[in-house]
């Protein structure tokens, strides 16, 4: 399956370009800004700009109550497509949400210790990482990576934006890190599918990496007419709504309203009453919604407790749904009326579509692209393994340039077969020399220049990825 290409199952409706590519209310009509200063005729990248970038403005100010659970608004954003789909478009919209809400936006985090030195001072932001494929490759390469570490602390932080992020000690006293009360970091990915695939492992499915990620997958499309490319300001609506958004639930009317509340206890009405629970970041559910939302989660956990597909991908497909339609909500209430008190039907149906369809799509693309990773990294093993019981078994007779070392063409003849070809061992057998594991040289037994066309190309096992 190309990873290029989105399964019907990620709009089933409407098509590619249809129902899910167009969402209600204030997501669409940032979404539509974005798409408006586009170069290509693709509506997902400005979809996924406008997810991330309504995340952030929301601020950490409301919650989606449902039960005893309250669920903050944090998203991780992932937007996969092909080099030159216009992924600027999405971290343009978000960058400009961003700034528009009085928080802050960073392309790079150097560290660990430096994200946590950012969070101390600005504990709502926006993490824009670009080539997120690459990214994660040298994550894997080397695990005491400055990116490996970023990537760690980032994989706690998504739950913790009700609770805080614990203070760091070091020997030097000058260096501690105090801790943030609820640091509220929302990021937008951005990668090509093919490398961010590529990059991945099977501990990403078990450590949680990859379910934290609420996963667009974009496409190639025709380039538009000068014409419909508008590169403009934020729209006034958008504008508003941002003000909106900053200004938060509890202010100005609402400190009114809890002070009106708490004199009246009892004898408060109960129009106050709802309308403090939506002035206090509360946002509730009715109870057709709750019905849906009950739905939706035994619908999650049936795929995430089958044997089919990738499970570990399910495992927050119900909270992401929760986050989404939450960040609607409020989004929706301060573009075009009074803060929300409920979280919609409408959105839950459209964040349960989107999500469910985002996975199933990331399944078969993900699911393809890790069963050729295993059965590459099997002839690999299988490589490497071959030139130690090669060595151990070569013949007195075969001349070559020192213990260790075996011919490669009674390498590639040792593996081909079984379902390998000559070339497919020989690659493997190239990349195994690019990473490291294997050394090779080209060698004659015979000395002099004239006997250049003589030498023959000998491997031998190598210590491991070069740098490393």
């Amino acid at each position: 399956m190309s990873v290029y290409i989105i399964k019907e199952t990620a709009d089933e409706d409407d098509g590619l370009e249809g129902r899910l590519a167009h969402p209600s209310g204030a997501l669409g009509a940032v979404t539509d800004a974005a798409y408006r200063s586009a170069q290509r005729d693709t509506r997902w990248p400005a979809l996924a700009g406008a997810i991330a970038g309504l995340a952030v403005a929301t601020g950490n100010r409301w919650v989606v109550a449902l039960g005893g659970q309250k669920t903050p608004l944090n998203l991780y954003v992932l937007l996969l497509a092909p080099t030159g789909t216009g992924k600027e478009a999405a971290r343009g919209i978000a960058r400009s949400l961003t700034t528009e809400t009085g928080s802050r936006s960073y392309d790079t985090i150097a560290s660990d210790v430096a994200l946590h030195e950012t969070l101390t001072s600005r504990p709502n932001l926006l993490l824009n990482i670009d080539e997120f494929g690459r990214y994660l490759a040298t994550m894997r390469e080397d695990k005491g990576s400055h990116q490996n570490r970023v990537i760690t602390m980032l994989m706690r932080l998504y739950g913790l934006a009700r609770s805080e992020l614990s203070a760091h000690n070091y020997a030097n006293s000058k260096q501690n890190k105090p801790a943030v009360p609820k640091p509220f970091v929302n990021c937008l990915f951005t990668s090509t599918a093919v490398r961010y695939l590529e990059a991945l492992e099977g501990a990403d499915g078990e450590d949680g990496t990859l379910n934290r990620l609420l996963v667009i997958p974009g496409t190639m499309a025709d380039l538009k007419d000068f014409e419909d490319i508008v590169h403009e300001d934020l729209p006034e609506p958008l504008v508003k709504m941002c003000e909106n958004l900053k200004r938060g639930p509890l202010s100005g009317e609402g400190l009114d309203l809890v002070g009106r509340v708490m004199r009246e206890g009892f004898e408060a009405t109960e129009e106050d009453r709802k309308a403090l629970i939506a002035r206090s970041g509360l946002i509730t559910c009715d109870e057709v919604t709750t019905a849906r939302l009950k739905e939706i989660r035994s619908e999650a956990d049936q795929r995430m407790q089958g044997d089919e597909g990738m499970p570990f991908m399910w495992v927050r497909a119900f909270e992401q749904t929760l986050r989404l339609a939450g960040i609607m909500s409020v989004a929706d209430a301060a573009m075009v009326g009074p803060l929300p008190e409920t979280v919609p039907l409408k959105h839950v149906q459209y964040a349960r579509d989107l999500i469910f369809g985002a996975i199933k799509w990331a399944e078969g693309a993900m699911g393809d692209t890790v069963a050729n990773l295993n059965e590459r990294e099997k002839m690999q093993q299988a490589i490497l393994d071959a030139c130690v019981r090669l060595d151990q078994k070569m013949p007195a007779d075969v001349r070559r340039p020192g213990d260790g070392w075996v011919p490669g063409r009674m390498l590639a003849d040792n593996l081909k077969g079984r379902g390998r070809r000559r070339r497919d061992v020989t690659d493997e057998m190239e990349a195994l020399f690019e990473a490291g594991w294997l050394e090779v040289v080209d060698w004659s037994p015979e000395a002099g220049p004239q006997q250049r066309s003589n030498k023959r190309r000998f491997y031998r096992r190598g210590g491991g990825p070069k740098g490393g």
